[in-house]
């Protein structure tokens, strides 16, 4: 059984166009993927690093600063040595437009996590999803998420879709520190701190679009008007 365990961020400029700005302008959607034999040696190593940092609370992209910026460095470097895989889809929330999805931003939003899920899902394995908690519109959203992965695959491959509390999970918190990232390098952020963790995840994978081939880190910057993804 594979998680995966996915969050979004700046995901209100999608319905707000009001709010777009050039250091505000791309919505992320992100997830790690793990083994689920593996992910209690994942969550007791973040909580050594925590114990070592003395780190308490909820891990969170918003917190990295130069007080605890050792800490993050140390958990990206984790990451990065740990049997796990993260993919990021990157919107470009201006040229978003919800008369393509029904007029309904929420549709629109869960299209994209269909784009960001389909390419690594194996129809030979089975896949539990976790989503951070967010409040719907439509209480079938995560259903009919789950109904066409699987159409998709054309296999009953995804057997879960369910939500669950980010300050409770570490891994969702983990998931939340990459994907932070990278929305803060495609939103021009300029904090030091910020971008020496840029720079650390740097130091493996250049967060930029790359083919969906490639995994461990993965970004896709999905194109939606016409013409190739770039």
């Amino acid at each position: 059984m594979v998680e995966i365990y996915c969050d979004e961020c700046r995901q209100d400029i999608l319905k707000n166009k009001e709010i777009i700005s050039n250091n505000n302008c791309y919505t992320i959607l992100g997830g790690i993927w793990i083994d689920k034999n593996n992910r209690e040696e994942l969550k007791n190593d973040i909580k050594k690093l925590k114990n070592k940092y003395k780190v308490y609370g909820e891990i969170k992209w918003k917190k990295v600063s130069n007080l605890k910026l050792q800490f993050y460095k140390d958990l990206i470097d984790l990451f990065f040595n740990f049997n796990a895989e993260f993919r990021a889809i990157v919107i470009d929330a201006k040229t978003f437009d919800i008369n393509y999805h029904n007029n309904s931003s929420e549709l629109g939003f869960y299209k994209c996590y269909y784009q960001l899920l389909k390419e690594w899902i194996d129809k030979d394995k089975e896949y539990n999803i976790l989503l951070d908690f967010r409040k719907d519109k439509s209480k079938n959203r995560a259903y009919d998420l789950k109904k066409c992965i699987n159409n998709y695959v054309k296999k009953t491959t995804i057997k879960n879709i369910q939500f669950i509390n980010s300050k409770e999970s570490l891994l969702l918190q983990l998931e939340d520190v990459l994907m932070g990232a990278v929305g803060y390098k495609y939103n021009l952020g300029k904090s030091k701190a910020k971008l020496e963790i840029i720079n650390t995840i740097e130091k493996y994978y250049p967060i930029k679009h790359t083919n969906s081939k490639q995994r461990k880190f993965n970004i896709f910057k999905i194109k939606l008007e016409g013409g190739n993804n770039e």
